[in-house]
């Protein structure tokens, strides 16, 4: 009887550093826009935050102008945890 060659386990490839959702730059009118937060409460933590004027600001621009993205949405929900008090 012969045995069989066990084959090695295929491994896999490191991928590429991906970028997750969490950690993406984005726009602080989408970023907004996309969380699952009231807008009031949002609205609080940015003024509390002295992110309210920037907000503003890309509101009124969005769709007309070219926005750098500034914010991720670890960094908003931070912002409102602060804000909330958690």
């Amino acid at each position: 009887m012969t045995k069989k060659k066990s084959e090695e386990p295929v491994k896999k490839q490191d991928a590429p550093a991906k970028k997750t959702a969490a950690k993406e730059k984005l726009i602080l009118y989408e970023a907004v826009q996309a969380h699952k937060t009231k807008n009031y409460i949002i609205v609080g933590a940015l003024s509390s935050a002295g992110l309210l004027d920037q907000y503003r600001y890309e509101e009124s621009v969005y769709g007309k102008e070219d926005i750098e993205p500034s914010i991720t949405m670890d960094e908003l929900d931070n912002c409102i945890k602060k804000f909330l008090g958690e």
